[in-house]
């Protein structure tokens, strides 16, 4: 007997993570990450990031920002966090939409684990500018340039944030080719109506084989 194989893709509420203002890169402030730091690839995304990427951004952009959000905490970040005003770790927080809405990037140095990373896609569906590591978009169909800016070493950050610093026409374009990409491939909507598709498909092959 033949077996198909079919693959869903991970994706994203869009009624809930979705712009109520368009991106303004004069008027967004700042660098954010979400992500729960009792999970391994984000403990360690955000102790490389303290201690490797956000030196060499600070030396670069002087007066930047992190908003660090998510349950749990590490003693690396708040011992930073004790040290530099710019550098804020909030723990758990009842509304992610406010910070996310405000912020300039979002930045993801995750360099392990495996399936698609959730906090990628609502990045993309919130229209903020993403700068991760290439490992942390695996299984998402994004493009380096067009919704993503790829870095992997410290420097590769501070690259890439000085691009989108310095080019209006870059960040707002990644904010839009973002949200188009989750509102065409990845919105609970498309992912229900593909899926809805699929199994008329399923039975309809079902039922000519009867």
């Amino acid at each position: 007997m033949n077996c198909t194989t079919y693959c869903i893709p991970n994706g994203v509420d869009t009624s809930y993570f979705r712009r109520r203002t368009e991106y303004k890169p004069k008027t967004a402030k700042g660098l954010i990450f979400i992500g729960g730091l009792g999970w391994y690839p984000n403990a360690d995304a955000m102790k490389y990031f303290a201690t490797s990427i956000y030196p060499e951004i600070k030396k670069e952009f002087g007066d930047i920002v992190i908003d660090i959000i998510g349950r749990g905490n590490l003693s690396e970040l708040d011992a930073l966090a004790s040290r530099d005003t710019n550098f804020r770790v909030h723990g758990f927080v009842d509304d992610i939409l406010a910070p996310m809405e405000n912020a300039e990037a979002y930045i993801c140095p995750i360099r392990d684990g495996g399936g698609t990373k959730l906090k990628v896609l609502d990045a993309l569906a919130m229209g903020i500018p993403l700068i991760a590591h290439p490992i942390a978009c695996e299984g998402i169909d994004v493009e380096n340039g067009k919704n993503v800016l790829f870095a992997k070493t410290p420097k590769q950050y501070c690259e890439q944030l000085a691009k989108l610093k310095s080019s209006s026409e870059l960040a707002e374009r990644l904010s839009r080719e973002g949200q188009i990409l989750i509102n065409k491939k990845y919105s609970y909507h498309i992912i229900g109506e593909n899926i809805n598709s699929l199994f008329k498909k399923i039975f309809n092959e079902a039922s000519r084989a009867r």
